[in-house]
């Protein structure tokens, strides 16, 4: 496995798919790790400062309170500049996750895991950086809103439009084909995408857990102490700001933000899946073979 390109070309069970994910983890891990450190670390770095910054902010309003609650509404417009810009900064970072990962599958499954360089991977990310973004953006809106209006509206159209980024980044659709397509290849096996979709998620949920347990244990012990002064001044409320130190707020933002990197998992695995997918409805890879008998 370790010299070998690995087939994403292929029929693939549930179990298949995971494994496969793994073993192109474990395989591709240095070269596809400096893709990753290269395109996409920098603007986890913003989102990790921003989110500091946004967490300072907080600890501010929480003084305002305990001083002065007249001077909470003063920072409510730097709050609100915070958030938008980490806002904007979270929704970069996954669109260069996702470009980076579905153009690296897309240079591995064409030219082989040794047939492209790292910069070849930047060539072909680079043209789909905005209509990712402008992608993302409007996938997440519908399925918002699919989920205000009825829960399963919005679980249908998430399933549906789950591979759409391989869509438009593997086959170089524009958004509108990516789109229909993503509903093409899903809609016959649409249980078993939701179910990959929902062990994909789980599996986020708990790796994210695991990443965020140095900042829970911090912000509980800080919990603790914040409430042993409260008790040691006879119930006086103590300054809730206390509550925000500094290493807290440092160690809880750059949980959050290598929370991201594990969204990498989930592309990879709707990936094969994309190509499992493919096979079964029109089988390419077989076509191709035939083809090259035929000449």
């Amino acid at each position: 496995m370790e010299n070998t390109t690995i087939n994403f070309r292929r029929e693939r069970d549930f179990g298949e798919v995971f494994g496969a994910t793994f073993d192109f983890i474990r395989q591709e891990f240095k070269k596809f790790g400096t893709v990753i450190l290269y395109y996409v670390l920098p603007f986890l770095v913003i989102s990790a400062l921003l989110m500091i910054l946004a967490q300072y902010n907080y600890k501010n309003v929480f003084s305002s309170i305990s001083g002065s609650p007249e001077a909470v509404f003063s920072f409510f417009g730097d709050m609100f500049l915070y958030w938008l810009l980490l806002m904007l900064s979270v929704l970069l970072t996954q669109t260069m996750i996702i470009s980076a990962t579905y153009s690296y599958v897309s240079l591995y499954v064409k030219k082989g895991r040794d047939g492209f360089t790292i910069p070849d991977v930047w060539e072909k990310m680079k043209g789909f950086i905005l209509p990712v973004l402008g992608t993302n953006f409007v996938v997440g809106l519908i399925v918002i809103i699919g989920f205000v209006a009825c829960l399963i509206p919005g679980i249908y159209l998430g399933v549906s439009l789950s591979i759409i980024f391989a869509a438009l980044i593997i086959e170089e659709k524009g958004f509108g084909s990516a789109f229909s397509r993503s509903f093409e290849l899903t809609k016959q096996n649409w249980w078993m995408t939701l179910l990959i979709v929902f062990i994909a998620t789980l599996l986020v949920y708990i790796l994210a857990l695991i990443i965020q347990i140095p900042a829970m244990a911090i912000g509980i012990g800080s919990f603790w102490t914040t409430i042993q002064e409260s008790i040691a001044n006879q119930g006086k409320m103590v300054d809730p700001s206390s509550f925000f130190n500094t290493t807290y707020i440092i160690v809880t933002s750059i949980s959050n933000v290598l929370v991201y990197i594990i969204y990498i998992v989930p592309n990879l695995i709707l990936s094969f899946w994309y190509f499992s997918l493919l096979e079964t409805k029109e089988k390419p890879s077989l076509m191709e073979k035939i083809e090259k008998i035929g000449e």
